[in-house]
């Protein structure tokens, strides 16, 4: 089971999520779909509760952050493999949108800690700054870190994932089949889990939070919507909240190892066909206050307002 302090919110609410179904008027102005924006409200919200009322027997939280996990899969998905974006332009975005804001967070922790004992240390900076604290320094581990960093680790496997998905542009020989790599990933990912929880002897200290074990949910939902509509006529409107009643009963405490292997895989299905949902539900999502928070939020942390964009990654 994954630590209760991994419940905390992270770093990827901050993303702009279009609606990938459609083309968007130009890169900086996305086309807003109210069913997607009250899909990120109701994760965010999720993250929130847990985050502030930790409600005993549900991990609220996780279920927040794995679902922003699938949807950044299939916004990559879309950018990199679909639209072809050049890496050039890519990595410009992703920077600008990402590394100033996380900066700044730690230059600030950094500097009370500094201010107040006089001391800090330099091997768990460098590795922040790197996004490898998952992995080393081993002691103390990112929990333990006197700098509050714990809640990046969901920001370590995004950005290790960036560079996998980006790397897979250059390959020429699977150009439009990229899933034949990203699925197989995708799959790996949860067979180390299941490694690691069935032989603790080999498993790193933390693997929950390592890339190896997380990635599952970006990897399997960017190559699962390359691969979307050639399924489409098969899924009927009644399967997406089917499944979404089973990824929610794999985020309720004491589920076991099968509710880790179930929920990328169900989590996936849901919101990559979610525009295939009933009109019932797609109003549901489409609620007022889901859409405020899905896209209030967004909007002003990805905004240029340097006052309201770090508190991405504190809250």
């Amino acid at each position: 089971m994954l630590p209760s302090i991994m419940r905390l919110p992270v770093f990827p609410i901050r993303k702009i999520i279009p609606d990938l179904s459609i083309k968007t008027k130009t890169d900086s102005q996305p086309e807003r779909i109210d069913y997607l924006d009250g899909w990120r409200g109701m994760a965010i919200a999720l993250v929130l509760v847990d985050h502030f009322f930790n409600l005993p027997g549900v991990d609220s939280g996780r279920f927040g952050v794995d679902v922003f996990f699938v949807l950044s899969g299939m916004l990559m998905s879309n950018i990199l493999f679909v639209k072809r974006s050049s890496l050039g332009i890519f990595y410009k975005r992703r920077i600008s949108r990402i590394i100033p804001t996380f900066l700044l967070y730690l230059f600030v922790i950094c500097f009370v800690r500094y201010l107040s004992v006089k001391h800090l240390d330099y091997n768990s900076i460098v590795s922040t700054v790197v996004f490898m604290r998952a992995y080393f320094p081993v002691s103390p581990d990112m929990w333990s870190d006197s700098l509050p960093i714990g809640h990046l680790w969901s920001l370590n496997i995004e950005e290790h994932s960036y560079i996998i998905m980006s790397l897979l542009t250059l390959i020429f020989i699977i150009n439009k089949k990229e899933w034949v790599i990203l699925i197989p990933l995708g799959l790996i990912s949860i067979l180390f889990y299941i490694a690691y929880y069935h032989f603790p002897s080999i498993a790193p200290h933390n693997f929950e939070i390592r890339t190896e074990c997380q990635m599952a949910f970006i990897m399997l939902s960017a190559g699962y919507f390359l691969l979307r509509d050639r399924f489409k006529s098969y899924i009927k409107s009644w399967m997406i909240p089917v499944a979404l009643a089973g990824a929610s009963m794999c985020y309720f405490n004491g589920e076991g190892l099968w509710s880790y292997v179930l929920a990328p895989l169900l989590l996936v299905f849901t919101i990559v066909h979610l525009r295939q949902a009933s009109p019932k539900l797609l109003r549901l999502l489409a609620t007022k206050p889901l859409r405020m928070l899905g896209s209030g939020l967004i909007r002003s942390t990805s905004g240029s307002n340097p006052f309201i964009r770090p508190l991405a990654v504190i809250i």
